[in-house]
């Protein structure tokens, strides 16, 4: 005798209020001499350190995610040759700290008088991903299993057992702000605090169920 059987599919969907900000830097020095190039580099991310360690954050916490010096040339189409024009360099740092309004405009105000002319983005996540992603999972079970029900009930067969479980790959979505601090930003006596409302961060998954069905005694 042939096992009857329902197949549902469930999702889940979550969404919490982001706790951590990633601010992601970047840096950028020019100068004809390699040392000179460094050095001056160098005495930007100093600016950037110091100005994390006036906002609550330490110097450590700054973190390299690239670092690159390169030679720069200058094309003449009546020679056809390639002059050399000194070395261009560049330090990504990215930093990762709790999220407040009160400790962000800290930050960025510190950033915009660090005197680094850094340009950076914010990226809004949440400390507990994990915790996230199982609350999703545990969202797309109910909601298969509240269907499986109503479906079970509508066609007159009880619920057996589960006969099986297939779920895809959690997806969670990073809403990503960027916040551009220009020069005049820079020089301004007292830049202005940003009203930054970030959206919550979404997590989405599916998954389907299959039971064992039989008819009501």
């Amino acid at each position: 005798m042939n096992t009857r059987t329902l197949t549902v599919t469930g999702k889940g969907h979550v969404e919490m209020a982001p706790d951590r900000v990633v601010l992601s830097f970047s840096l950028s020095a020019e100068s004809y001499a390699y040392q000179g190039t460094v050095e001056a580099l160098n005495l930007k991310v100093e600016k950037l350190r110091a100005a994390a360690e006036g906002f609550g954050a330490s110097r450590n916490q700054l973190k390299t995610s690239n670092f690159s010096v390169m030679p720069k040339y200058q094309y003449h189409e009546r020679t056809r040759e390639r002059e050399f024009r000194g070395f261009t360099a560049s330090h990504d740092l990215r930093l990762d700290i709790p999220f407040d309004k009160v400790t962000l405009n800290r930050a960025l105000t510190a950033i915009a008088e660090s005197g680094s002319n850094a340009s950076f983005n914010l990226r809004f996540t949440v400390a507990e991903t994990e915790a996230l992603k199982k609350r999703t999972l545990q969202a797309a079970v109910a909601d298969a299993t509240t269907k499986a029900g109503i479906i079970a009930e509508a066609a007159a067969v009880r619920l057996g057992s589960i006969v099986r479980i297939d779920y895809s790959r959690m997806e969670v979505h990073f809403v990503e702000q960027d916040f551009d601090v220009s020069p005049m930003a820079c020089m301004a006596p007292a830049p202005p605090e940003s009203d930054i409302e970030p959206e919550d961060i979404e997590s989405s998954v599916s998954l389907t169920m299959v039971w064992e069905i039989a008819d009501l005694p």
